[in-house]
């Protein structure tokens, strides 16, 4: 499967489950992931950066956000001068998992991915992946509006995530208090109006975001397990990225920013999160 010469990119727990996938289905796919990789991951990964090729397909992102670099995921610049734009295939994974220690995680739920061209177009490269996962045992499908797929995603995380380290509650304890309830549908509520203006017509509203919440009970967050572990706190690319999107194309951002600087400062303070300013 040469042609598939894809880098399988993330951090965490939910993705040492994609590294044990690639294995079981005996695929070579490059993997691109945090300081707990494994070394030949390691290896692999500084291969790629120095000039690894993908299978290109053209893009287009049409939208108030074309063209828009975003400080908050790529302060330097150095992923989109490495990585082109147009290799990247977009995926959402939902199976929760527990870091226990680095490399070693426990999958406690779901099964769920969701993979899909950032052109919106069916091409033979996504079908080929969903094959992929769906031979090495996962729930994968195809999707035309990826972007509605992870902004939907998106919505939930940067509430839940950091309100959970801030609190060290699990999100049943969290949406049980009807004030700090209250307060995460407001944010999630500005986070679904900016993915509406920039294109993503598929969203659930804040109240269904907050009802899908709800379902998955007692659980903690990636976010909240890191804070306990003295682990780097995933900011910028959680929550900082969705402010910094909302003030480009002018939408309200004041109760995003609020958990923003609430969250940026109590990593600060722990010294959990290293700020690029």
């Amino acid at each position: 499967m040469r042609c598939l010469e894809q880098a399988l990119h993330g951090d965490g727990c939910g993705f040492d489950l994609l590294r044990r996938v690639r294995r079981k289905a005996h695929h070579d796919a490059v993997l691109l992931d945090g300081c707990d990789a494994e070394p030949a991951d390691r290896h692999e990964r500084h291969a790629l950066l120095r000039g690894g090729a993908a299978q290109r397909v053209g893009v287009d992102f049409p939208g108030p956000c074309q063209g828009l670099a975003l400080y908050a995921v790529d302060p330097g610049g150095k992923i989109s001068e490495k990585i082109p734009l147009d290799s990247i295939v977009g995926s959402v994974i939902f199976p929760n998992c527990e870091k226990r220690e680095p490399g070693v995680s426990q999958h406690n739920f779901g099964n769920r991915i969701i993979l899909g061209e950032p052109s919106r177009r069916l091409t033979n490269r996504v079908e080929k992946l969903v094959s992929l996962f769906s031979q090495a045992g996962l729930d994968a499908h195809l999707s035309q509006d990826i972007h509605s797929d992870i902004w939907n995603k998106a919505v939930g995380n940067m509430v839940m995530n950091p309100v959970s380290a801030l609190t060290g509650a699990t999100c049943d304890r969290i949406l049980g208090d009807p004030d700090l309830r209250n307060f995460c549908l407001c944010v999630m509520r500005q986070a679904v109006d900016i993915g509406k203006k920039i294109g993503c017509d598929n969203l659930f509203s804040a109240d269904e975001q907050m009802q899908l919440t709800r379902k998955m009970g007692k659980f903690k967050t990636s976010m909240l397990q890191d804070m306990e572990a003295g682990r780097r706190l995933e900011i910028d690319s959680l929550i900082g990225v969705v402010s910094e999107i909302g003030r480009a194309i002018h939408a309200d951002t004041d109760r995003i920013d609020s958990l923003l600087g609430l969250v940026r400062v109590f990593g600060l303070a722990r010294g959990l999160y290293a700020s690029h300013a």
